[in-house]
């Protein structure tokens, strides 16, 4: 399938992004930005918010098919956020990008769950945290 095609694409990284994905918000128009001085892939491209906030990394290979058709990206914004739940507290990110003429595609709100979680409270997010709720659960059944 040509990267043209496809609408939805999964960032990497995201865990060094948290704060910035706590503050993000589905349909938020984003940046692709290339990254050429990145020390581990110099084909890197990021997605940040209009404030400049860094929210993660397109995958090697879609960034690699990306630097011959970002020009074409005519509107690139937050899709979704993952995670971001009491089991499961790293928030993940997909992006959509609207090539051409074509349309958008429409972008999926938080749950009533992630909302509550992740408008909360600034919590640290830590496997111990995590694997604490997932015990407490397991103890309540």
């Amino acid at each position: 399938m040509s990267i043209t095609r496809r609408k939805v694409f999964q960032l990497v990284g995201e865990s060094n992004y948290q704060d910035a994905l706590r503050r993000a918000r589905p349909g938020e128009r984003l940046t692709l930005t290339p990254e050429p001085t990145n020390l581990f892939d110099a084909g890197a491209i990021y997605l940040a918010t209009s404030d400049g906030s860094k929210l993660g990394y397109l995958p090697r290979d879609d960034a690699a098919a990306f630097s011959a058709v970002i020009h074409r990206a005519r509107a690139v914004k937050l899709h979704r956020l993952t995670g971001g739940l009491p089991d499961y507290p790293n928030i993940g990110c997909e992006i959509t990008v609207a090539w051409d003429d074509r349309p958008e595609h429409p972008h999926r709100d938080l749950d009533p769950e992630q909302r509550a979680f992740i408008r909360g409270p600034v919590r640290a997010a830590s496997k111990e945290g995590w694997l604490v709720g997932i015990i407490k659960r397991l103890l309540k059944r």
